[in-house]
């Protein structure tokens, strides 16, 4: 597969001519709990403590669903956007610290663990 297939002809274009296009590389710096950095980061209660077990629940990938986290977010939360806590939540939980392989997660008749619905309401507002 060549670059030109993976990557889009703008993005290409703007990175054989050195454009910076990431939104952190261009934004000041700010100063956060003595910190320089470039942006404030919420840290979410679910992913510095893990919740009880009731308030966690398991959903068994389907063959329709393997590699779709949006999917099986539109499925458990309605709404596909909120793909990232399935990885996140998985990731910290689940699995060694940064061996999930999201390119092909979840894989099928794998049990993947998920925050109810009410634990994560805080983090949508």
């Amino acid at each position: 597969m060549s670059l030109i297939g993976t990557v889009s002809k703008e993005h290409l274009f703007l990175a054989i001519c050195g454009i910076n296009m990431s939104r952190y590389d261009n934004s000041e710096e700010i100063l956060h709990k003595g910190v320089e950095t470039k942006a404030r980061l919420r840290g979410y209660s679910w992913l510095i403590t893990k919740p009880l077990m009731s308030d966690i629940s398991t959903f068994k990938v389907t063959t329709q669903n393997a590699g779709a986290p949006r999917r099986i977010a539109h499925t458990l939360y309605g709404d596909h956007n909120l793909f990232w806590v399935l990885v996140a939540f998985n990731n910290k939980w689940y699995f060694d610290p940064g061996a999930l392989n999201v390119l092909n997660w979840p894989v099928a008749g794998q049990i993947i663990y998920y925050p109810k619905r009410y634990v994560i309401a805080p983090t949508l507002t």
